[in-house]
């Protein structure tokens, strides 16, 4: 395994996104959603290691920080894997809590979706920042070519934008004869 790879800024996001959601949870006493983050983890990093892209370092680091997250739950588990697998000192429970990186959670794309009269007809992936701008994202998904199927012969009333998550088109269809 190489030092770094091609897929170690995913697998730091996915690390960091739980890092900060299940520190949330704990603080929360929100244990069933602490689990479910942490299995969101576990398959982020299943799929980084099938993949192959992920580097060495970011690999040990993602594991290490796993093994803590999950020892508020699954202490002794966590404490063996800590000391028999990793082979790190006595105990995961005198460890510090992880700290998570506001610059590594940003995402540089996001999926928009888009729909017409509320039903998904596309979506279109696009830089985080033309995804906050309103009026490129009414431009973009109007020239869409799926999107002008649904709009040929029809009044586009409003286009309805939720910055970085999607776009509705409001469309009247003209009456027939």
């Amino acid at each position: 395994m190489p030092a770094s790879g091609p897929g170690d800024r995913g697998v730091q996001r996915a690390v960091h996104t739980a890092i900060k959601g299940v520190g949330q949870d704990v603080e929360g006493f929100r244990f069933n959603t602490m689990i479910s983050k942490l299995m969101i983890l576990r398959n982020e990093l299943k799929h980084a290691q099938a993949g192959g892209s992920v580097g060495r370092e970011t690999w040990v680091e993602a594991i290490r920080t796993f093994v803590l997250l999950a020892a508020p739950v699954f202490p002794h588990l966590a404490e063996e894997l800590w000391t028999e697998v990793l082979g790190l000192d006595y105990s995961v429970h005198q460890q510090s809590w992880p700290i998570y990186d506001d610059a590594l959670l940003a995402q540089s794309q996001v999926t928009l979706v888009v729909q017409v009269n509320g039903k998904v007809r596309d979506q279109m992936v696009l830089d985080a920042e033309v995804a906050r701008d309103e009026a490129r994202v009414r431009d973009l998904v109007l020239a869409l070519p799926k999107i002008k199927q649904y709009t040929a012969g029809a009044t586009v009333q409003r286009i309805i934008v939720v910055p970085g998550k999607l776009a509705n088109v409001v469309v009247r269809t003209s009456p027939s004869a």
